[in-house]
């Protein structure tokens, strides 16, 4: 689930609705520019859905829309009904008065974001998710820095075990930093180029 006051409305991914039963109901089609710029087009809400978010239950309408990468997004229509919110952004929390309740809900910890295996990532992919690798290229001066500690970077290499060495050889091209920008996908997010 995503929190995002960036958001109108809250949505739902349509394909979510249909396998735990839910029934959309018809309203007039409005367009929804998503965060690469795309729009897509909504046509249907499903009215009061129930959630339990961190033991805390909460009602919204949510409008379907084809998403990728999340199930529910709750914006600003959900937010407004909820009135002042405190973010805490170095603990990664959220506070807010539901009823006469205070509540707080809390990022999801990183130890709690774990490796996938190729299986789960094959039927992501088949399910509509995309997989991209993203690199931290640093700046100039860290790469000079980088060349000095080439000579500890290939000692390091030698004491992985031959198995491994094997596939980071026959896929080297993985490893190597990208030269270009990856192909079109379905949701494309902007990426701002500099000189």
């Amino acid at each position: 689930m995503l929190v995002d006051s960036g958001s109108s409305h809250n949505f739902i991914n349509a394909n979510i609705v249909r396998k735990i039963g839910l029934r959309g109901a018809a309203i007039e089609p409005f367009d929804v520019k998503v965060a690469n710029g795309e729009k897509l087009k909504c046509e249907e809400v499903v009215h009061e859905v129930m959630m339990n978010v961190q033991g805390i239950r909460i009602a919204a309408d949510l409008h379907l829309l084809s998403l990728v990468g999340v199930n529910v997004v709750l914006g600003n229509a959900w937010l407004k009904s909820i009135g002042k919110v405190v973010t805490d952004f170095d603990a990664m929390t959220m506070e807010f008065k539901l009823g006469e309740r205070k509540r707080t809900w809390a990022a999801l910890p990183l130890k709690e974001i774990k490796q996938c295996e190729a299986q789960m990532i094959e039927r992501l992919c088949k399910g509509g998710a995309q997989c991209f690798t993203v690199v931290n290229d640093g700046d100039r001066q860290e790469r000079k820095s980088e060349k000095k500690n080439t000579n500890e970077l290939q000692d390091e290499l030698q004491r992985l075990p031959e198995k491994v060495r094997k596939v980071m050889a026959n896929h080297r091209q993985v490893l190597e930093v990208p030269t270009s920008l990856p192909s079109p996908r379905h949701c494309d997010h902007c990426i701002t180029l500099k000189d």
